[in-house]
């Protein structure tokens, strides 16, 4: 996936998540984002099962309420990230940074 098909996704999600007829919910289950950089935006609701975020940058990421599960976290930089509410039943986060990050309600 590139770039620019990520920040497409994104719109339409954003346009879900406000209500506007448009807006699809995002579901990347099973998606390799591990060369994409996701500092700063909002996943919240989303539908990440079994996604590869090895290596990648995840800080200051709002994943409210989305499921990640069994997704790989493996060596992320999930620095303040929110996962309050958060299917993360089988994600792996060895050697993940996760100073903090919130795990309020999640489901671990």
């Amino acid at each position: 996936m590139t770039p620019t098909e990520f920040v497409a996704i994104l719109r339409s999600h954003d346009h879900f998540l406000r209500g506007v007829p448009s807006g699809l919910r995002v579901k990347l289950a099973h998606q390799d984002l591990s060369g994409l950089k996701l500092p700063n935006i909002g996943l919240a609701q989303e539908t990440f099962t079994g996604a590869n975020f090895q290596r990648r940058t995840v800080t200051n990421v709002d994943f409210i309420s989305a499921d990640l599960f069994g997704t790989n976290c493996e060596h992320a930089d999930a620095t303040d990230a929110n996962f309050e509410n958060t299917d993360l039943r089988d994600a792996r986060f060895l050697g993940a940074n996760l100073t903090g990050a919130s795990f309020l309600e999640a489901d671990l």
